[in-house]
């Protein structure tokens, strides 16, 4: 019998709950990030920027986002909003020097 180990990361990576993950980046300024899995709702967006909002995040980036989300996004302008092509180039842009 073989068991197979998953890193946190890889479990984060390959969920399919949209959610919001809070980074503390290396310079200590904290961000969020907006994985859209497979809860493509504009309420569930908002309900998570407002848990974003509470905890003061300037910036969120975003993962998985389809056009609809991209113009509530750019509408709102309570963030500053990066995209990034998929989970692990988020974390390179978070963590652009581990």
């Amino acid at each position: 019998m073989t068991i197979k180990v998953h890193s946190m990361s890889d479990i984060l990576k390959n969920s399919i709950l949209t959610r919001i993950e809070l980074y503390d980046k290396d310079n200590g300024i904290r961000v969020g990030a907006l994985v859209i899995s497979k809860n493509k709702t504009l309420e569930k967006v908002n309900e998570l920027l407002d848990l974003a909002l509470a905890q003061d995040i300037k910036t969120i980036y975003v993962v998985n986002a389809n056009s609809e989300i991209k113009e509530f996004l750019n509408d709102n302008n309570l963030f500053s909003y990066i995209y990034a092509n998929d989970y692990d180039h988020m974390l390179d842009l978070i963590f652009p020097n581990s």
